[in-house]
């Protein structure tokens, strides 16, 4: 970083202006962490520091960030906040506690993002208690489904869309992805103010802290994710969009079950079928709850997971794909990336092209994502 100024305008700023101000470096390349100061008639009362580790580390947000770059992230976060005009140490950003947390994965799915868009918005199941949303990114196909909670969230979204959309993109990379068709998926699970990640951290059972140092842990990050997601993928379900084949799978069923065997039945588990086909698994879910209990609905669905239905083929592959992520050990690098992008190609693994998402998708409870 070229020489600069012993104090920054921001705080000179923050002191004329409103109460809470952020300001975003912008007379240089070098990434800058989000300042928001605090002020009253007194002047400055508090800051609160918005950073991306991996942003300011590796210049982009695709790669993650490992244990062994505390040190590294530490000695620039300090000289960042020096240029501001606020003066810390290491020792103190260290043990200083979090009041929001964003917990990352990112996965490369052999899967194309319109294939993996379908499979998200239609046939994860909404959690229990939470708001489901879609989005999509304005001039672009990236997407994200999101389900919040009162201070938490969960939310897979495109992260490949995003980085070429924000030229976060390693030039390097942009036409390995182009060139494969296959797609990077961000999945993360955010905290957002103090008692949510200390709750968290007990819901997991470590014994760690609430601090910055706590949130380079892989095991801790590892835990929060699968804590939060597998039960989720429990639930994952998907039917092919062979009717042939799945009436007669509902056939051999209700020829094995007398309670199933009239023809009545039959054409209920049929039309369930077409629904379920039709709506996908979560809004199929929903649908039912508007109609019977909640009860009812689980066990209905229960009833034709057990039909023996065909299922999409790219739904083993999303699941192992993110179960294998959430319990591997490696880190997503560039070296990664151009590793397992290079496998999916010498596997001559094409992700289909197919149109699997109706054109109301977009407009359906959708915003733009930025």
């Amino acid at each position: 970083m070229r020489e600069r100024e012993a104090r920054h305008a921001y705080l000179d700023k923050a002191e004329k202006k409103a109460f809470k101000q952020p300001y975003i470096h912008e007379d240089s390349d070098d990434y800058m962490p989000n300042i928001h100061v605090y002020a009253d008639n007194l002047g400055i009362t508090r800051v609160e520091i918005q950073v991306c580790p991996s942003k300011l580390l590796y210049g982009t947000n695709i790669y993650e960030t490992k244990e062994e770059d505390l040190e590294r992230f530490l000695s620039l976060l300090v000289e960042r906040l020096e240029y501001a005009g606020i003066l810390t140490d290491e020792s103190v950003l260290r043990n200083h506690y979090l009041s929001g947390w964003d917990v990352n994965k990112p996965i490369i799915f052999p899967i194309s993002s319109s294939v993996l868009r379908f499979l998200c918005c239609h046939n994860i199941p909404q959690p229990a208690k939470s708001r489901k949303g879609y989005s999509v990114y304005e001039d672009s196909k990236g997407w994200c489904v999101h389900f919040n909670f009162q201070k938490k969230g969960i939310k897979i979204y495109d992260k490949t869309a995003e980085a070429l959309k924000w030229n976060g993109m390693p030039v390097d990379l942009a036409p390995l992805f182009q060139e494969s068709g296959c797609c990077l998926i961000n999945l993360e699970y955010a905290m957002q103010d103090k008692k949510s990640i200390d709750n968290e951290l007990k819901l997991i059972k470590s014994y760690l802290p609430n601090t910055l140092e706590t949130a380079f842990n892989r095991e801790i990050c590892s835990k929060i994710l699968q804590y939060r997601t597998i039960g989720i993928l429990e639930g994952f379900f998907t039917i092919q969009n062979d009717m042939e084949k799945n009436l007669a799978s509902i056939e051999q069923s209700c020829d094995k079950h007398k309670k199933h065997n009239g023809l009545q039945k039959r054409d209920a588990l049929f039309g369930a079928v077409c629904k379920l086909n039709t709506l996908g698994y979560a809004d199929y879910y929903k649908y039912l709850k508007q109609h019977s209990s909640q009860k009812d609905a689980r066990k209905h669905l229960d009833l034709l997971k057990k039909l023996n239905l065909s299922r999409m083929p790219e739904e083993r592959v999303f699941k192992e794909t993110i179960l294998e992520s959430l319990y591997s050990k490696d880190y997503i690098t560039e070296k990664s990336i151009i590793e397992t992008l290079q496998r999916y190609k010498n596997d001559n693994f094409i992700p289909p092209e197919i149109p699997v998402i109706q054109g109301n998708d977009e407009q359906e409870g959708a915003t733009n994502a930025n």
